[in-house]
């Protein structure tokens, strides 16, 4: 079974992938969704993961199933 923290950090893989193939950097992301920089960093490099509701703003704004 998978923990939280390895959870985070495929979400993180993932995220980042994705923006690199959407060529979205983190401060267009941040800016764009009115996030701050270091909320989208920390999603990005594992240490969290976002709730539900940021998910589905993620997958809109980066054109992607939820």
């Amino acid at each position: 079974m998978i923990n939280n923290k390895e959870y985070a950090k495929i979400v993180g893989r993932n995220l980042r992938r994705i923006m690199y193939d959407r060529e979205v950097s983190q401060a267009q992301l941040a800016n764009d969704l009115k996030l701050t920089k270091s909320t989208v960093s920390s999603w990005m490099n594992g240490y969290r993961t976002p709730r539900m509701d940021k998910i589905d703003m993620l997958c809109n704004y980066l054109h992607c199933k939820n």
